[in-house]
């Protein structure tokens, strides 16, 4: 019971202050050992670290092409994709733990295994066109596109009374083991462009605007726009200043769109194991040979609307005896 199937820095934290971890050690000592220890709600840390494992194969492949093309000198097109995908396989093992009094342990060993897999992409086609439209005005234009979509899969499998002490095995148990598995998956699409302006290298001007559409909002309120302004005065290219060289006087203002969580708008039950190997819930699913589901911690919300954050900057930036 209690916290007896955690770790070592889990069991470690709620030892007794006053207790002699160099003594503890030794694990199989009477006064150490599963029967003897000063608590039957935890175990000797150094125990738990000789004997539970937690075995990770983590295995991640990423990557990216881009293909571009210039069909004049102030035009390019561009087209780039990246994706990420990694598999994790962990295995967790803890121990069959029997013994006498004064503590009188009965702990049932448990084998799980958990196959996780996600998988990111990412799309984007840009067009840029930057031309010096005079002697004095230049003129910069981005249009894009972005596409992103993300998924994860997992499958866990779990062994809750192992029927063989040592013998690792799913199929070891009194018990048939317990399978669940998940799957989440959610893609925004946005378009975005960008028009900056310069005039005669002092006066500068940048304009931003972004739409996005996001799978994790309702369907009828999944479009969202956001958009930023930022201009410069470089005030040391109009007028000579002295020993001062560089005197450049901002302003800008951003605002930043987000979405939402996958399946965030709507109240979920999910069919599956206790998140924690080592709890101890006597409600845990299966409960009694009975499956269950267990309700989410968030409630959802069908009228949920995307997250906007705005922000202002003011800046001076000097430069002296340059």
């Amino acid at each position: 019971g209690g916290n007896a199937d955690a770790g070592f820095y889990g069991n470690l934290l709620r030892t007794s202050a006053d207790l002699n971890t160099t003594e503890a050690r030794n694990f199989n000592d009477p006064f150490w050992n599963v029967a003897g220890y000063f608590t039957p709600f935890n175990s000797n840390p150094f125990r738990a670290a000789a004997t539970r494992e937690d075995l990770t194969d983590w295995n991640r492949v990423n990557g990216f092409v881009e293909v571009g093309y210039d069909p004049f000198e102030f035009l390019n097109f561009k087209v780039r994709a990246g994706a990420d995908y990694s598999n994790r396989e962990l295995e967790q093992y803890r121990p069959i733990e029997v013994a006498g009094p004064p503590n009188n342990i009965s702990r049932p060993g448990v084998i799980r295994v958990t196959n996780a897999a996600t998988a990111s992409i990412n799309l984007d086609a840009i067009t840029t066109f930057n031309k010096e439209m005079s002697e004095d005005l230049n003129l910069s234009v981005i249009l894009g596109l972005n596409v992103r979509d993300g998924k994860s899969e997992s499958t866990i499998a779990m062994q809750p009374n192992l029927g063989i002490g040592g013998f690792r095995s799913l199929n070891n148990g009194l018990v048939q083991p317990v399978v669940a598995q998940g799957f989440a998956q959610r893609r925004l699409v946005g378009v975005y462009s960008q028009v900056a302006l310069g005039y005669k290298g002092a006066y500068h001007l940048e304009l931003q605007g972004r739409n996005d559409w996001s799978s994790t909002l309702p369907v009828d309120n999944n479009s969202f726009f956001y958009w930023s302004a930022a201009g410069n005065v470089i005030i040391s290219e109009l007028v000579d200043l002295g020993p001062v060289s560089f005197l450049k006087a901002s302003l800008s203002y951003a605002q930043v769109g987000n979405d939402a969580p996958a399946y965030s708008t709507g109240n979920a039950f999910s069919v599956t194991l206790d998140p924690n190997i080592n709890s101890q819930r006597a409600a845990a699913f299966p409960f009694g040979g009975f499956t269950g589901a267990r309700a989410a911690n968030t409630v959802g919300n069908s009228t949920l609307k995307p997250e906007k954050t705005s922000g202002y900057e003011l800046g001076i930036e000097v430069g002296a005896l340059n």
